[in-house]
């Protein structure tokens, strides 16, 4: 169905965009993910779209790393809204005035920079190699989707992003 947005997301783009969506209950493997996601490329290139690519995140690497960085829900919900618009002089002063931790202050300033292909997760691991434990756990899920993906659709355009965070209070 259309959607409707308050001012369009660039000059180019509509106020109503369709957005079409699905979901799958009770399986919550990485296999599940692989499978849901290849329903969404399969519909696409079915209905011979356009000009498109696929954005894969996992929003449980913010959610480790707010955790690790001991974040109240009021700053993490702060630190949402600036990762979302992607607004990076606004992230580092947030973050200046925020963290006092250095390394907990480098982790979260390098999350929106984290985008583009493949080489993303590799940067990721080296970035965040000090960081807890659940941090690499979800690095790892997303490469092992992402590679999924890429065997399967090596036509697909993917584009990996590290702070996509749409849907974080509801799936990863």
């Amino acid at each position: 169905g259309h959607v409707l947005f308050t001012r369009a997301k660039s000059p180019l783009c509509s106020r109503s965009p369709l957005q079409v969506g699905v979901e799958l209950f009770g399986e919550a493997s990485l296999d599940a993910d692989s499978e849901i996601i290849s329903l969404l490329i399969e519909s696409i290139m079915s209905a011979q779209l356009p000009h498109w690519s696929l954005d894969l995140g996992h929003v449980g690497i913010f959610r480790a790393l707010a955790a690790a960085c001991g974040l109240t829900q009021e700053q993490e919900r702060q630190l949402f809204v600036l990762l979302q618009a992607k607004a990076m002089a606004d992230i580092h002063d947030w973050v200046a005035n925020s963290i006092p931790d250095a390394r907990q202050a480098e982790w979260l300033l390098a999350l929106p920079r984290l985008s583009g292909g493949a080489s993303v997760l590799e940067k990721a691991k080296q970035l965040f190699a000090d960081a807890p434990a659940p941090v690499m756990q979800a690095i790892a899920q997303l490469q092992q989707v992402a590679e999924q993906l890429r065997q399967r659709y090596p036509e697909v355009p993917l584009y990996l992003d590290l702070s996509e965070l749409r849907g974080y209070h509801y799936h990863t």
